[in-house]
């Protein structure tokens, strides 16, 4: 591939990787593929993929890396949630490229030249979002869309399916369909779903996915819907 987005890693799939080193070393064989022009995109606050960055970069793979810590190509900010639009701030270059090289680094800056902060919005709550958009900018500005319609087609994105999909919404209830399906992605989802309706009663039925999930996974899981009133547990997919 000429490019990689990497935004986490956490274990998973324990039906086929045995053990949490064995998922890890996945991700780098899968880095170790990449065109030796391209580019590895990491989100620079999770400290797997940090580390797994640092791999990268000693090996001369080129990586950017962007999220809400200081230090990062692109720094991204939560502006809250208005009228159920995520706010962010986005900022680039310049004074805002302030990292150090990672160690064994191949190159001495990104390809972000000229000092920026734009404004954006996307049409679903919470961090997880903020960084997935940071995540699409900085791929398409690397491809050669301006900043600008770069953050005006995120505002733009409709969503996919099973991700945080309004099924039905009246003033007394709202239905949201989500796909979430690890104990991370259930407590981000929650986590802006409680961001987007702060006053309503939460009320979550989930289906686990796979035995060998749920068995892994299982106090990750009960530590998961802390945010939700009510919850129900159908029978494993």
């Amino acid at each position: 591939p000429e490019i990689i987005i990497l935004n986490k890693v956490e274990f998973d799939h324990p039906d086929y990787f045995k053990t949490r080193a064995e998922y890890y070393r996945a991700f780098k064989r899968f880095v170790e593929n990449l065109n030796p022009h391209g580019w590895l995109v990491v989100n620079g606050d999770d400290l797997e993929l940090k580390s797994l960055a640092i791999y990268a970069a000693a090996k001369g793979i080129r990586v950017v890396t962007y999220g809400f810590l200081p230090g990062n190509d692109v720094r991204l900010s939560d502006a809250g949630v208005v009228k159920q639009q995520q706010l962010f701030h986005v900022m680039f270059g310049g004074k805002h490229d302030s990292r150090q090289p990672l160690p064994g680094a191949s190159f001495k800056k990104s390809f972000f030249k000229t000092p920026h902060q734009l404004f954006g919005s996307i049409n679903f709550p919470g961090k997880q979002y903020i960084l997935n958009s940071g995540a699409a900018f900085t791929t398409a500005v690397h491809f050669g869309v301006s900043p600008e319609a770069a953050v005006g087609a995120i505002a733009t994105f409709p969503g996919t399916a099973r991700r945080l999909e309004t099924l039905r919404k009246t003033k007394e209830v709202v239905i949201i369909d989500d796909y979430a399906h690890h104990p991370t992605a259930i407590r981000v989802t929650l986590a802006g779903i409680r961001e987007l309706y702060p006053n309503k009663k939460l009320t979550v039925i989930f289906q686990p996915h796979m035995f060998s999930r749920t068995e892994a996974l299982l106090q990750e899981f009960a530590e998961s819907f802390v945010s939700a009133q009510n919850v129900g547990i159908m029978e494993v997919y």
